[in-house]
């Protein structure tokens, strides 16, 4: 987790005007996080509420947990 907050900020100072998803999605790829049940906990911790619809969660989680990084 410790590792997972770290690169995310990195990812966030690096690119200022990158939304949370988008450096939460360069963070997954970046650690090769591919396992729903941890990404679904990341996801609710790093994501802002305000940069997708609550009702797309499940398959936002889907996706990244299905996608090849």
């Amino acid at each position: 987790m410790d590792s997972f907050r770290y690169k995310f900020e990195k990812i966030q100072k690096l690119n200022p005007f990158w939304s949370s998803w988008v450096c939460f999605c360069e963070t997954l790829k970046e650690l090769k996080i591919n396992r729903r049940e941890r990404i679904n906990r990341l996801f609710n911790q790093f994501v802002d509420i305000d940069d997708y619809d609550k009702r797309e969660k499940r398959e936002l989680v889907d996706y990244l947990a299905t996608s090849e990084f």
